[in-house]
């Protein structure tokens, strides 16, 4: 008898694991088919709860209008080193004005224009009568909480690449979301216009203050020229330039720029402690996005469910606790980062008028050395200087004055930098919800959800389920894939595999009507019950393989599986069956000794049988039992013994094998499952070879590795494995051939019926 090598197999055993590691996509499909009930009673959910949200979510309309926000410059009004005063033209002029849009005091402005407080269709809950007999806290109160609704229901969306933004308002009234986003564009046009009026105002307030106390420093400077021109009796006189006098001119030049710069600081400086906090800290760094966003979101949430809840329900009162929460750190934030804005201005401010009074210094110094070292004429051409450089700075402040005044009066009648492109119109039909948009998210989120779910089933699943992946897995060539004709209770499914009788496995269709054919039959024996079924060939096809599947002729054949209920007794009665039909001479043995079966598949009786011929020496022929099939015969288990593995490993089991051997032309033994006890293993020892049993969909890809690495150990020669109850409905390994077992049975039935 030859030994299986058990290094045969590693190479295809390495290949193997690496092909379990990374899957098979094939049986990935198989795995979709086989699941496909799961899949399409997901699909139906999902896509039913799509529905049934459409056919819950309150209509929402949305309105639109479009506005263009120009970037105009105020630099012409200080001149072009006033950086300050052109951020109009810098890379955070519009997102600021986005954020300003979203802002609440924008949002509180819109409340008041419209008179939202007394709408009913937008306060629902009609406030403003007990509001307007309280004090003037409770109606600012009143309007912060509309304008909040207010603000949850604003898209601000920017088109790229242009001066163009769109306003985007969600109500769940048509004409209110027009009228509020018409608001909106409205208020925004009128405050920015306000804005922009005080800032040159401001602007001009301060130029003109500079100038008065210019004008005063020059007259003062005059009268001492005078008064010192008629105590010396000097008249334009100009002295030689030497290193003092030149010295001081740069003094002086330096000194009317710091004096200039010292104005402009100023000037921002003043014009910021006059800004709201929220416009000031829009000017900095942008640290409070993450809780504007933040508010927005809970915002949105609030208008959202206030379709469907109270406001005094307990969720919402919750989110409203959240909203003013989020809404205290945002005004914070905003404190914080307008006090820093203030705070650096004040910062430039300070240096800037350190930089004048220290240049003033130099210069009272510098003239008292001149006047205290130089002659006469020196002091009088310095005197005259100072009054010069403060009439150049003079008539510079001037004409920004007159230009500021002209930008005041331009901007005051003139028309504003925001304007309206698009005016909103009533929408006709709600944005939300969309029942397209619905069904798209439906049909799309059915299929992942069923797909990403059947998927994750096929992965969680270590059951071993086709051929292919067995010869993978072991390295074990697969004899046969039986059926799985368990499915719906009975084989009637298959009856269009048959070919010949033209009738299911129950026998209720066609044939000629026989009691026996008309009676249900299981799978022990179906190739004797219906030996034309495409289940019958099956067997057929694993006695082929069999004998095919050694070089020497194969006398003993022992049938085993990994676990219970992998149907081992019905491949070996159905082995017995189809080499019978054969003409040999066939002998079953039982020798699952714990669990016997054959007897009951045979219909014999098991008073006598294996135990009493290893235990008691019985002889052989008195416990051989006929068959109801021609050419088999059966020794039935007998008696449940204590020490089955030690009666199966003794002598006796082996003489008795050999002479079955001689006088049948082939023996085969049912023997219990390998994994549970070792009896498989001690009778696998003394055949000719072992066909292992495996069920699909219930046997592990460890377990299945476990009973042939338990096999092999024991130098047990496993002939191959066959696969039984594969659903047909996998189409995996064989499926095609009980196609053409159908195709070929239609075809024999035509042809009878032609004859």
């Amino acid at each position: 008898m030859s030994v299986q090598d058990p290094f045969a197999s590693e190479p295809r055993a390495a290949e193997a694991g690496v092909a379990d590691s990374l899957g098979d996509w094939k049986e990935y499909l198989h795995g979709f088919r086989r699941r496909w009930r799961l899949i399409a009673l997901v699909f139906l959910l999902v896509v039913l709860g799509s529905l049934v949200q459409y056919a819950l979510t309150p209509p929402v309309y949305k309105a639109t209008t479009m506005l263009q926000i120009e970037r105009r410059s105020l630099a012409s009004t200080m001149g072009p080193q006033a950086a300050w005063l052109d951020l109009m033209y810098s890379m955070e002029y519009y997102p600021t004005q986005y954020h300003l849009l979203e802002s609440r005091g924008v949002a509180e402005e819109v409340v008041r224009l419209l008179d939202l407080t007394d709408d009913p269709t937008f306060n629902t809950a009609r406030r403003r009568e007990t509001a307007a007999e309280g004090t003037a806290e409770a109606n600012e109160a009143e309007v912060a909480r509309l304008a909040n609704r207010v603000r949850a229901g604003l898209e601000v969306e920017p088109i790229k690449g242009t001066q163009l933004v769109r306003l985007n308002y969600q109500s769940s009234s048509a004409p209110l979301a027009a009228k509020i986003v018409d608001g909106y564009a409205q208020t925004f046009i009128a405050w920015g216009k306000e804005k922009r009026d005080r800032a040159v105002s401001e602007t001009s307030r301060v130029l003109r203050s500079q100038v008065e106390e210019l004008k005063n420093e020059i007259e003062k400077g005059e009268e001492s020229l005078a008064g010192f021109s008629r105590q010396y009796s000097v008249s334009d006189y100009i002295p030689d330039a030497d290193a003092s006098s030149l010295r001081l001119t740069s003094l002086n030049t330096q000194f009317m720029e710091a004096k200039r710069l010292r104005i402009e600081k100023e000037a921002r400086y003043s014009e910021l402690q006059r800004m709201p906090a929220q416009a000031a800290a829009s000017l900095g760094a942008r640290t409070a996005d993450s809780l504007t966003q933040e508010l927005r979101s809970l915002e949105r949430d609030y208008e959202t469910k206030l379709l469907t809840f109270k406001e005094e329900w307990p969720e919402m009162v919750d989110l409203r606790d959240q909203i003013e929460k989020v809404r205290g750190d945002l005004d914070a934030a905003q404190m914080v980062a307008a006090d820093t804005v203030v705070q650096q201005a004040r910062s430039e401010y300070l240096a800037a008028l350190r930089q004048e009074q220290t240049l003033g210094s130099e210069i009272e110094r510098l003239k008292q050395e001149i006047m205290a070292s130089s002659s006469v004429a020196v002091q009088y051409a310095t005197l005259r200087g100072e009054v010069t450089s403060r009439r150049a700075l003079l008539d510079q402040l001037v004409r920004r004055q007159s230009e500021t005044d002209v930008a005041v009066g331009m901007e005051g009648g003139g028309e504003s930098s925001i304007r309206v492109v698009e005016k909103a119109t009533m929408p006709g039909s709600p944005a939300q919800p969309s029942l397209q948009r619905s069904l798209s998210m439906g049909v799309g989120g059915g299929l992942l959800l069923g797909f990403g779910l059947a998927l994750l089933l096929e992965l969680l699943d270590r059951t071993v389920k086709s051929g292919g992946e067995v010869e993978r897995l072991l390295g074990l060539p697969v004899l046969a894939v039986v059926p799985d004709v368990s499915e719906e209770g009975r084989l009637g499914r298959y009856r269009r595999y048959g070919y010949g009788y033209g009738q299911s496995i129950t026998g209720k269709e066609g044939g000629a009507g026989d009691k026996a054919r008309s009676e249900p039959a299981s799978i022990e024996l179906i190739p004797h019950h219906r030996p034309r079924l495409a289940v019958s060939e099956t067997y057929r096809a694993l006695r082929t393989a069999l004998l095919l599947s050694s070089a020497q002729r194969l006398a003993s054949v022992a049938v085993t599986s990994a676990s219970a209920g992998e149907g081992k007794t019905s491949t070996s009665s159905n082995l017995a069956t189809v080499m019978a039909q054969q003409g040999w001479r066939v002998l079953m043995i039982d020798a699952d000794m714990r669990k016997p079966r054959l007897h009951a598949v045979f219909e014999v009786s098991n008073r006598l049988g294996l135990v009493n011929v290893l235990a008691e020496g019985t002889p052989v022929d008195e416990v051989v039992a006929s068959t109801g099939i021609p050419n088999v015969w059966v020794i039935p288990s007998g008696p449940i013994p204590p020490n089955p593995s030690e009666l199966l490993g003794s002598n006796r089991m082996k003489e008795l094998i050999r002479r079955a051997e001689e006088r049948f032309d082939f023996v085969v033994i049912d023997t219990p499952p390998v994994l549970v006890v070792t009896d498989a293993t001690v009778v696998g020892t003394l055949v000719n070879g072992v066909v292992l049993c495996l069920r699909a969909g219930r046997v592990t890809r460890d377990d299945a590795r476990a009973c042939r690495d338990r096999l092999v150990r024991a130098d047990v020669k496993v002939l191959g494995v066959v696969l039984n109850g594969r659903r047909l409905t996998d189409a995996g390994f064989g499926g095609h051939y009980y196609q053409y077992y159908a195709a070929y049975g239609e075809e024999t039935q035509q042809d009878s019926s032609a004859a």
